[in-house]
């Protein structure tokens, strides 16, 4: 066999990233953040891991406590990071869960063209009426959210980021998925699947640039290695646009026609990589890979296109960040960092998964 190589392949198309179908976490920022185990078997994602809370200096504003002493029904905002995103789908089902069994008030909003400008504009008016008793937030990217996060902090009103990490701001915490840790295990189921056969891997990408696709995508390179024949070619940035999605995959199996596997790191260019294998007769040949379980991805799977995907559970993501806001809120119970444990989607259970849009 020989070595294990990575092709760093040049970027076919440039694209918008779309945050909703990733999230960027610093693991150095956020302590231990190895997910809990996954069964595959059964679908099931266990406990999810508890790692840390940055609350020093914070004050409760006095319109919140008010809102709690009185007994009024508290009222959380979710932004999501583009409401136009198929995604927002799931991250609506997690408000809903929010609303129903915390019997709290929760509106889902957000920009709707993913633009971090207009999302920052959203949370400055929000911190401005001084009428919303916390705030959870799916950034558009890293960073981006800092100042305004730490006006909200010094407004006294909570804010949890959800999906996209916001390292050194004042947020109380941050909930989402371990990234790198998303692609190890989608590298090495793949790797397995794949068992001694040699040849290359194409990875792709909405965007190649993003961090929380960096991060899926050295994860993914880790774990191929455990099939030292295969060769990783990429990563592939398709861009969000499905008609040039679609040319950048083709392109790129133009270019590497014997390649055994597309494997995608984000929610929509795994449906790019299905539509090019099943137009071109290369359904269960080709072997497609990715995360999320969008409609389109669960009905792939059960027709064979896609031989598996990770969730990263995004109703229980936005759920634990609301539930945590409103847990701070009414006894001051610090939010914790917390890394939800994946979920295997294969043709076992892909049936049974709630479409994530």
């Amino acid at each position: 066999m020989r070595g294990f190589k990575v092709t760093l392949a040049v970027t076919i198309a440039l694209g918008l990233g779309v945050a909703a179908c990733g999230s960027d976490s610093n693991s150095s920022e956020s302590g231990d953040t190895s997910p809990d185990t996954t069964d595959a078997s059964t679908g099931s994602s266990e406990t999810p891991a508890d790692t840390g809370s940055t609350v020093e200096g914070f004050e409760l504003a006095d319109y919140i406590q008010e809102h709690v002493d009185n007994g009024d029904k508290l009222k959380f905002v979710y932004l999501t990071n583009d409401v136009s995103s198929a995604y927002t789908a799931s991250q609506s089902a997690g408000v809903d869960k929010a609303s129903e069994e915390l019997g709290v008030d929760v509106e889902l909003s957000g920009p709707p063209t993913g633009a971090a400008e207009d999302q920052v504009a959203l949370i400055q008016a929000l911190i401005a009426e001084k009428k919303v008793d916390g705030i959870a937030v799916a950034a558009v990217n890293v960073d981006s959210l800092k100042p305004v996060i730490d006006s909200a902090f010094e407004a006294g009103i909570p804010f949890i980021s959800v999906f996209t990490d916001q390292p050194n701001s004042k947020q109380l915490a941050f909930v989402g998925a371990d990234n790198r840790a998303l692609g190890v295990i989608g590298g090495e189921m793949l790797a397995d699947l794949l068992g001694d056969q040699e040849g290359k891997v194409i990875g792709l990408s909405v965007d190649t640039a993003a961090g929380w696709s960096t991060e899926r995508m050295e994860g993914l390179v880790e774990g191929l290695a455990a099939n030292s024949g295969l060769e990783f070619v990429g990563p592939i940035n398709t861009g969000i646009e499905a008609g040039q999605m679609y040319n950048a995959i083709q392109n790129a199996m133009q270019a590497d026609p014997d390649a055994l596997a597309l494997a995608s790191v984000d929610c929509c260019s795994i449906t790019g990589a299905a539509k090019w294998a099943d137009e071109a007769g290369k359904s269960g040949e080709v072997i497609v890979i990715g995360t999320d379980a969008l409609q389109t991805t669960l009905d792939s799977i059960m027709d064979g296109t896609i031989a598996f995907s990770i969730s990263q559970d995004p109703v229980m993501q936005v759920f634990t960040a609301i539930s945590q806001l409103n847990d701070f809120v009414t006894s001051g119970t610090p939010p914790k960092t917390t890394i939800i444990a994946p979920l295997i989607v294969d043709k076992s259970n892909a049936a049974t998964i709630t479409p994530e849009g």
